[in-house]
């Protein structure tokens, strides 16, 4: 081959590179314009899906702000209800603890009194080395000289009190 032919088939290869790029650029330029014309339409697509999204939210807000309002004044009423029912309990039962402290003392007092007719002015305190619940008593039992002075008493050093320790206390 000489070097003329050799010079036109080169020539003929790059020729159709050159031929052949252009066919490639020529279809990628179409393929980004149909990206383009695509990415448009979704741009226009999402614009369109959130301005109704808004004009709904904008539609329907006083509905959710009415029933939230309704749902919160009927909560209010609900628990206010609730705590005036507790209370009415509270005050059934408090009336009923009245009306068993009241029978209560009026025993009470009808037992003082029994007392009282009989002579008698017991006086309660406390001793021992627990502080239980003691009745005072006189040192001095009876005219017998072995009763004169019992010692068988706390003594609580001011004024000289004497008390023992009720059987079952």
């Amino acid at each position: 081959m000489d070097e003329d032919s050799r010079a036109a088939l080169l020539y003929a290869i790059v020729e159709e590179q050159t031929n052949s790029t252009k066919t490639m650029l020529d279809d990628l330029a179409v393929k980004i314009e149909a990206l383009n014309t695509i990415q448009k339409t979704a741009g226009v697509a999402v614009v369109q899906k959130t301005s109704d999204a808004l004009a709904s939210f904008s539609r329907r807000w006083p509905l959710v702000v009415g029933a939230s309002t309704l749902i919160i004044f009927l909560v209010a009423i609900l628990g206010a209800w609730l705590v005036s029912m507790y209370e009415q309990g509270q005050i059934e039962d408090l009336s009923t603890q009245k009306s068993l402290l009241e029978s209560e003392i009026s025993v009470m007092q009808v037992q003082a009194d029994t007392l009282a007719q009989k002579g008698g002015r017991i006086r309660l305190g406390t001793c021992g080395p627990k502080s239980r619940l003691c009745v005072e008593i006189t040192p001095h039992q009876g005219d017998d000289e072995d009763l004169k002075d019992f010692h068988g008493s706390w003594t609580v050093t001011e004024r000289d009190r004497r008390f023992v320790i009720p059987k079952g206390y």
